[in-house]
């Protein structure tokens, strides 16, 4: 697998069968150029401009933006669902974490993940190979609750 980054929240995992999966592509608003790759799935952590947008992304890519087990070509996701902020949704609404696994592999993509996570969540997240896990505070959870976020997750590596 190979994971590459575009900016903001926005990987891309391209996968030995060539299939790719991108996550969380951006307006032009958000300052870094827009992820115009080709992907055969989006999936999309939560509805806001800067997670959301799609018609960037080249192909006729299949949106995944729910809870629940998905499968691409053998690509087993998972979707959890979680908040983008610590009043259960309230103040920015829902939000899901991704976990992809294929080749052997698991890699959680937190999307704006705003609370820490329930116990349930935090078992769902557990054990990544990587975690893909943004922080800043503002509408994610902060620098400091990351790193609690990570000893708790165990991830072998945090992006």
């Amino acid at each position: 697998m190979k994971l590459k980054w575009y900016g903001h929240s926005c990987f891309g995992m391209t996968f030995a069968n060539g299939k790719t999966l991108i996550t969380d592509p951006f307006d032009d608003t958000v300052g870094y150029p827009l992820c115009t790759a080709r992907a055969d799935a989006v999936l999309s952590s939560h509805d806001h401009f800067d997670h959301n947008h799609v018609q960037s992304i080249a192909g006729t890519p299949a949106l995944i933006n729910t809870p629940g087990v998905h499968e691409l070509s053998g690509i087993r996701i998972v979707g959890t669902p979680s908040f983008h902020d610590p009043e259960q949704g309230r103040l920015r609404g829902a939000n899901v974490i991704f976990t992809v696994e294929a080749e052997g592999l698991r890699i959680v993509h937190l999307g704006d993940l705003g609370h820490m996570p329930s116990p349930a969540q935090l078992q769902a997240i557990s054990g990544a190979d990587v975690m893909l896990i943004p922080i800043g505070g503002n509408f994610t959870i902060t620098t400091p609750q990351a790193v609690d976020v990570i000893a708790q997750a165990k991830p072998r590596t945090a992006i």
